[in-house]
Order: C-alpha cells, then structure tokens, then sequence
C-alpha cells in the first residue's frame, strides 16, 4: 500500500464516480444488486467503499457523517429531501449524490433510470465532506483472502 493524500482520494472518488455513469438506477435497490443496479446511497456506498470510506446504507444516515459544510468542494457528498425522504427528528432526506470538480453532480435520475452527471444547479439540504483531513494509508486486501474484506477484518485476520 502507500500514502494516498485528501486530493488523491478526491480525485480517485470521482474517477469511481465518472465510472459508474450509464447504470442502472432504481430507487431503494440494495447493495446485492450493485454493481449492475444502484440506488443513490448504494451508489454513494460504493464509490466511496473503493477509496477505504465506508458509509451507511441510507443516505439520511450517510448525513450524519462527516463534516458539514457551507461551500460544496469535489468529492463531497449533496443531499435532498426529494419524494420520498426518510425524517429524523432533525432532517428529512430523500436523495444523495456526489460533487465533481467541474461542479456536476453524480447520481442516479429517477427519470432516466441510470446513473448521471448533472448540472449542479438544485439547491440542496446539506453538503457533506467524508474524506478526512489527513493522509491515509491505502491497503490492498488479497483478493483471494477469505473473510477478508476490509482494513479492520485485515487487522483482526493478523491477530489470529
């Protein structure tokens, strides 16, 4: 592995985005039907699940993580209450995609029913940041190592 600093991860999580483009979307589709199906939080889970970020299920939990900000920057993630949003007893949110540096944002279109890039010209509820501040370590993980899937089943795999 090596040092991946926070524009690196940036710039990878977009590429990972970019890559998802032209599939399927389908509201409430869950992490099994990915990488053939996404919904916008299974999207946002995976994307970032390849740069050792790992989200929640739902975007209205995935809101509750990281930073907030004022101003959007790339790689961050923009969430709206949409049609049908999940409430807590501090927020309603429907719908979550991420923000590319030419100021688009990566989601699924429940009117195309495929993932896209669109102008980012909504207003949304929140923006998020959940890449840290800090240099991170990028691990590969054996690809034929069973029951490893992360850095913690790797540690707790090393432990044995």
């Amino acid at each position: 592995g090596g040092r991946l600093t926070q524009p690196d991860i940036r710039t990878l999580v977009e590429l990972i985005a970019y890559e998802k483009l032209n599939i399927e979307y389908k509201a409430r589709s869950t992490p099994a039907e990915a990488p053939g199906k996404y919904s916008c939080s299974t999207l946002t889970q995976a994307v970032f699940a390849n740069v050792g970020i790992h989200l929640p299920r739902y975007a209205i939990d995935q809101s509750y993580i990281g930073t907030l900000l004022e101003e959007p920057c790339e790689g961050s993630l923009v969430f709206y209450k949409n049609r049908f949003p999940i409430t807590d007893s501090d927020r309603s949110i429907g719908h979550v995609g991420i923000l590319t540096t030419n100021k688009t944002i990566i989601h699924g279109s429940s009117k195309s029913r495929k993932i896209v890039e669109q102008t980012f010209d909504k207003k949304p509820i929140m923006i998020r940041d959940v890449i840290p501040n800090y240099s991170c370590m990028l691990l590969i993980l054996p690809e034929q190592q069973e029951g490893v899937e992360t850095a913690l089943d790797l540690l707790r795999f090393a432990q044995r």
